[in-house]
C-alpha cells in the first residue's frame, strides 16, 4: 500500500503504530528526565496520582503497553506467534521477571514488546524512594500476564502475585487496588466469602483512596440480594421442578396459581 492511510489494511494501521512507539521509546533516556508535570496542559487527569506516572517516559510507555495489550491485536497474529505461559516469569517475583529472557524468534509480536516495557518500567522505578511508579507498574505486569497467559494456572498464578504485592506493600493505597483485583478472581470463581473478606479490608484501611472506591463498590455486588424462579412453560406428568435461586435471602415466598389456559384462549 502506498502513503494514502484510506488504503491501508488493520496489519499496516498497527505496523504505522508501532514504528511511531518505537522511535518515542528510543528516546527513553531523556524520556525519564522530563517530570509528566511538564505536559500537565495537554494531559487529561485521571483518578490516580501523578506519582504513578511521574515521568514522560512512564506516560509514554502506558501509552504503549495499552495499544500492545489490546485484543485488536489478535487480528494481526502470525501462525507461529510469541505466546505467554502461565508458568513462565511473567507472575513470578520482580527479580526473576527481570531476569526473564523470553524465548522466541516472534520479537516483533505485541506481547514480546510488552514484556520488554514492563521490564524497562521496573527496572526504572526499583530504586525509587517514593515506590508507588514501581507499585503501579508491577500491578500492571501481573494483571496484563491475567490477560494474555495461558495454561489452567492463570488465575492461582495472578492471584499468588496479587497476594504477595498486597504483603510486601500492605501500608501503601495501591494494596488496595490489588486487593480489588484479587477479590474479582475470587468472586468470578464463585469464591464470594473469601472475595468479600479481602475486598472488606481494602475497603476499609484505604476507603478514600481509587482501590479502596473499587472494593467498597465490589462488596455491593457482593451482598446484593438476588433471587429469581425458573420453571418449565408447559406442566405435563411428570410434573417438572421449580427452580428458586437466591444470595444474600434467608426466605423466599411464592405460590403457583393454576391457569385455564383453554378458557382464557376463548377470551
Amino acid at each position: 500500500p502506498g502513503d494514502d492511510i484510506q488504503t491501508w489494511d488493520l496489519p499496516r494501521i498497527f505496523a504505522e503504530i508501532d514504528r511511531h512507539f518505537q522511535k518515542a521509546l528510543a528516546s527513553a533516556p531523556l524520556l525519564k528526565t522530563i517530570p509528566v508535570t511538564t505536559f500537565e496542559p495537554l494531559l487529561r487527569p485521571g483518578i490516580m496520582p501523578d506519582a504513578c506516572r511521574p515521568t514522560l517516559f512512564d506516560f509514554i510507555a502506558q501509552e504503549a503497553l495499552a495499544f500492545y495489550s489490546s485484543g485488536e491485536q489478535a487480528a494481526t497474529v502470525s501462525q507461529d506467534a510469541f505466546e505467554i505461559e502461565a508458568t513462565s516469569p511473567i507472575f513470578d517475583p520482580v527479580e526473576k521477571f527481570l531476569a526473564w529472557v523470553p524465548d522466541t524468534a516472534d520479537v516483533t509480536s505485541p506481547k514480546f514488546k510488552a514484556v520488554k516495557i514492563y521490564q524497562e518500567l521496573l527496572r526504572f522505578h526499583q530504586g525509587d524512594q517514593d515506590p508507588t511508579a514501581f507499585i503501579d507498574a508491577n500491578l500492571a505486569r501481573t494483571l496484563f500476564g491475567k490477560n494474555v497467559a495461558v495454561g489452567e494456572e492463570v488465575n492461582e498464578r495472578c492471584m499468588a502475585a496479587l497476594k504477595a504485592l498486597v504483603d510486601q506493600y500492605a501500608d501503601h493505597p495501591l494494596s488496595a487496588l490489588a486487593r480489588h483485583h484479587w477479590a474479582s478472581i475470587l468472586k468470578a470463581e464463585g469464591r464470594l466469602s473469601d472475595a468479600h473478606a479481602i475486598a472488606a479490608h481494602g475497603a476499609k484501611v484505604f476507603a478514600e483512596s481509587p482501590g479502596g472506591i473499587l472494593c467498597s463498590n465490589l462488596l455491593i455486588q457482593i451482598e446484593a440480594r438476588e433471587m429469581g424462579i425458573t420453571t418449565e412453560r408447559v406442566w405435563n406428568r411428570p410434573w417438572p421442578d421449580i427452580a428458586v435461586r437466591y444470595r444474600n435471602v434467608t426466605h423466599v415466598h411464592f405460590r403457583a396459581i393454576p391457569m385455564d389456559w383453554l378458557k382464557n384462549s376463548k377470551n
